[in-house]
């Protein structure tokens, strides 16, 4: 053999080693991609079950507005506090409304054709917006100590300028917030919550594009098959995204609470909970309840 046929076989035998090595290592990357592709989808999951939770205590109380009304009316709890029976009810001991303005359940059996009756589902697709309500600016406000010792206490610690401030110049922008979601954070993830029992719930938390929907029959029910393209390709969405199933129970008991809230509209912030804060009388807790126990599903469950 020629030693420019030797040559060749050296050379052919190390090209074959590096595009080996080539495949090796794209293999690797693309399991490191996928890997960290899954841990992300189960960290956006969880977030959502975070979301849930808070949802079923605060829709024990409040989210009821009816619109037509001038009243703000809030329920107390999923098991009325004052009388035991099926929540949540309104001050007069009505049922809260459903969308249509209809009583949304049954006062005896709790039964109804939309949330929050029981048996009914509430589906909340997430989204990040550019300005939520009530959004605060990241910067700090400086607010020096006077120098003056004739002035009061109260008045040499008051912060003449508000901090936090707001990102907006108006109240009314400050009250509205901008709802238009962020670029890539529409479709990304979501929560259902199932009120199972009259105060036992099933929350589903998810990452993926499905926008809540646990099934194809659901997205025509809802009229909303246009943002999907077609049956298949919801499909294909549902088998790509990570979805948890837990069960929680909701309780009437209650915690202290340490909110803020807006006094008036100059943005001047007050503690709810301050015994000695203006307008505020005694001290308060968070009335939405907590949640008393909750379970991780490891089989999805028939109804979610």
């Amino acid at each position: 053999m020629s030693r420019s046929g030797t040559i060749l076989i050296i050379v052919a035998g190390l090209s074959a080693v590096l595009a080996a090595m080539t495949v090796a290592l794209l293999a690797r990357v693309r399991g490191d991609a996928e890997e960290s592709r899954g841990w992300l989808a189960e960290v956006q999951a969880r977030a959502m079950l975070t979301a849930g939770l808070e949802y079923v205590c605060e829709t024990a109380r409040i989210g009821w507005d009816d619109p037509a009304t001038p009243a703000a009316e809030e329920a107390f709890g999923w098991i009325d506090v004052r009388d035991g029976g099926i929540g949540p009810r309104t001050a007069n001991g009505r049922p809260v409304r459903a969308r249509d303005g209809t009583a949304a359940f049954d006062l005896v059996t709790g039964l109804g054709d939309a949330f929050p009756a029981i048996g009914r589902v509430a589906r909340c697709p997430m989204r990040v917006q550019r300005r939520p309500p009530w959004a605060m600016a990241n910067g700090m406000v400086v607010n020096a100590m006077t120098r003056d010792p004739s002035l009061p206490w109260s008045a040499i610690i008051a912060h003449p300028r508000p901090d936090p401030q707001p990102e907006v110049a108006t109240w009314a922008e400050f009250a509205a917030g901008d709802p238009q979601p962020v670029a890539g954070t529409d479709g990304v993830a979501w929560f259902r919550v199932l009120r199972e029992d009259v105060a036992t719930f099933v929350v589903t938390c998810g990452a993926g594009a499905t926008r809540g929907y646990a099934g194809w029959n659901e997205v025509q029910a809802d009229s909303a098959e246009a943002s999907f393209g077609g049956r298949d390709a919801f499909e294909e969405l549902r088998r790509d995204e990570s979805r948890l199933h837990f069960r929680c129970a909701w309780s009437a008991a209650v915690g202290g609470n340490s909110s803020m809230h807006y006094l008036d509209h100059a943005y001047h912030l007050n503690a709810i909970s301050s015994p000695d804060a203006a307008h505020t009388g005694g001290r308060s807790v968070q009335m939405v309840g907590t949640i008393r126990w909750i379970q991780r599903l490891m089989a999805e469950p028939d109804r979610w």
